[in-house]
């Protein structure tokens, strides 16, 4: 017999698959990409090219001719044609319970009511 073990700790360290696209335009708050494989509804952040700014977070709206159309939730400012776009694989999803009792989140699940995290 075979120990597996120490094969199954090596898988375990690959990292996840990361999927990635790019930035063709932007118009207002929409953002024309290059992303072949991205879903409606699916977040993603766009990793601006200037260092000092964070990523901007954007979620998929739909595609028209060879383009993927992402909404921003953040400002643009910082984005830059050509930009690395990281699709999280994600879309929005809200967890209920006991614990959102006379709570105030905002969009993203996040407490804004200074009561602690959920």
């Amino acid at each position: 017999m075979f120990d597996l073990a120490p094969l199954q700790k090596v898988i375990e360290a690959i990292p996840e698959h990361a999927i990635f696209g790019r930035v063709k335009k932007c118009v207002g708050l929409i953002i024309e990409a290059d992303c072949p494989s991205a879903h409606i509804g699916e977040y993603c952040i766009i990793q601006n090219s200037d260092s000092d700014m964070p990523g901007t977070r954007a979620e998929v709206i739909g595609f028209t001719n060879d383009a993927t159309l992402l909404m921003a939730f953040d400002s643009l400012r910082g984005v830059s044609q050509g930009d690395r776009i990281r699709l999280l694989g994600t879309s929005a999803t809200v967890s209920v319970g006991e614990q959102l009792i006379g709570r105030v989140i905002d969009a993203f699940g996040e407490p804004l009511d200074g009561q602690g995290a959920l």
